[in-house]
């Protein structure tokens, strides 16, 4: 399957980047289109293709109301350009992580969903956490997320909440508890691999009375 993961804003790269790695490795062709994300294990080689295209100009600002502006002028060009490029693309499902602009949002959506089924992974029940960074990211939110073919959440209570406050058939919602970020197990083994071999270079190392000796000697 050709698999399309949508994290515009680069909100969780360590769960996209897990999640895009798996699917890769279970034979899927996979696009990540995402934001210039920063340093890890994400921007090394990886099984999956990465398009960083959306917000070009507002990722090079540090976090200020002219950078959260610059990226609501950005974000209908980006989600046009993704359009075109999945048109060609012809991927089998479009996976989005998260849905950062509802308003413009839902306007694409259903334009996404005529290449093909889309998907939603709903972490917070209380959209962005009740934080916002504009309340314009609340409007036309529930609309939006019922462009969706398929939801997944973490947890039963998600599930629970989806159907009771959105009405979604139970039938189109799946829970899939929070995967494991592997690479934290290869950092862990990297850094024990680190100390021991500084305590057998520790162990190597002459004392001041054996470098004495030599110099005696």
């Amino acid at each position: 399957m050709k698999v399309t993961i949508v994290d515009p804003s680069g909100f969780t790269p360590p769960y996209d980047h897990c999640l895009a790695t798996a699917l890769a490795q279970g034979g899927c062709q996979v696009l990540l289109a995402t934001t210039r994300l920063p340093p890890g294990p994400w921007a090394q080689g990886t099984a999956y293709k990465r398009w960083e295209h959306f917000y070009q100009m507002a990722s090079r600002l540090s976090k200020t109301k002219l950078r959260t502006y610059l990226k609501g002028c950005e974000h209908p060009f980006d989600m046009e350009k993704l359009l075109r490029h999945l048109r060609r693309w012809k991927p089998d499902i479009i996976h989005f992580q998260w849905v950062p602009f509802p308003l413009v949002d839902g306007f694409f959506l259903r334009r996404f969903r005529k290449i093909a089924p889309l998907v939603l992974t709903v972490r917070d029940t209380e959209p962005f956490h009740g934080a916002p960074s504009s309340r314009l990211q609340l409007v036309g939110l529930v609309s939006a997320l019922k462009c969706f073919d398929y939801y997944i959440v973490h947890t039963q209570y998600s599930k629970e909440a989806l159907v009771s406050q959105l009405g979604l058939p139970e039938e189109r919602i799946s829970v899939i508890p929070h995967g494991v970020f592997s690479y934290y197990r290869e950092l862990v083994n990297e850094t024990e691999k680190t100390r021991r071999n500084l305590k057998s270079a520790e162990k190597r190392k002459p004392s001041f009375w054996g470098c004495l000796n030599l110099i005696r000697g």
